[in-house]
């Protein structure tokens, strides 16, 4: 619904010079002079007379577009809510966001690995360990020297933890290229340590740069 400008002087739309009259609903022809002079004559009646309009500002046009696509979106809602309901004697059911939410769904792998130290990079100190896989009995491991100087690994100074607390050493192939292995700075080496557990439950490695450090824990569980 349109507005129409308060009555009063107004810049006349042909000559710039003159203010003109409006009196609420339409030209007069009276106007005035910019030194105050005031006349009576016959009003224009080309399209120029008609009120000018500012357009609209950004702002206004935003708020215009956003007000259409909500409404647009609620009868589209709706009339799918229509269709869906005349063909069926059941009344329609809508999900919740709760619903949703609560809804059953499978767990991604890397969201699996991270309930335990499969797969996911420990580092102690210079030494960068990955368990790729554990069997129960078998871990599948790969070393890398992450620091800038010579390391040597010892797979006699790798240990699992079953649930009880107790300690259980790993043993290797004598083929296998974590026997005494050195890096270079950057380099890896891969290979299968392997726990005698006589039946016991591991629930984590302990792995260890050398026999004087820390050690990184690696849950298995």
């Amino acid at each position: 619904m349109s507005h129409s400008p308060p009555p009063g002087w107004y810049p006349d739309s042909r000559d710039a010079t003159l203010m003109r009259y409006w009196d609420g609903r339409q030209w007069t022809a009276t106007s005035r002079s910019e030194h105050g002079e005031t006349s009576s004559g016959a009003l224009p009646t080309t399209s120029s007379s008609r009120v000018r309009r500012e357009p609209w500002s950004p702002r206004q046009s935003l708020l215009v577009a956003a007000g259409i696509t909500a409404v647009l979106a609620v009868v589209t809602i709706v009339g799918a809510n229509t269709d869906g309901d005349s063909g069926s004697s059941n009344p329609a059911v809508t999900a919740t966001p709760s619903a949703i939410t609560d809804a059953a769904a499978p767990v991604p792998p890397l969201a699996q690995e991270a309930a335990n130290g499969i797969g996911i990079p420990h580092r102690g100190g210079d030494l960068e360990f990955v368990v790729s896989s554990w069997d129960g009995a078998i871990a599948s491991l790969t070393v890398t020297n992450v620091g800038t100087s010579p390391q040597s690994f010892s797979y006699a100074d790798q240990d699992v933890f079953d649930t009880e607390g107790r300690r259980f050493a790993a043993s290797v192939k004598v083929t296998s290229d974590l026997v005494l292995a050195a890096l270079n700075p950057g380099e890896s080496v891969s290979g299968d340590l392997k726990f005698e557990l006589s039946g016991a439950t591991a629930e984590r490695l302990e792995l260890h740069e050398s026999m004087f450090s820390d050690g990184v824990s690696v849950p298995l569980r």
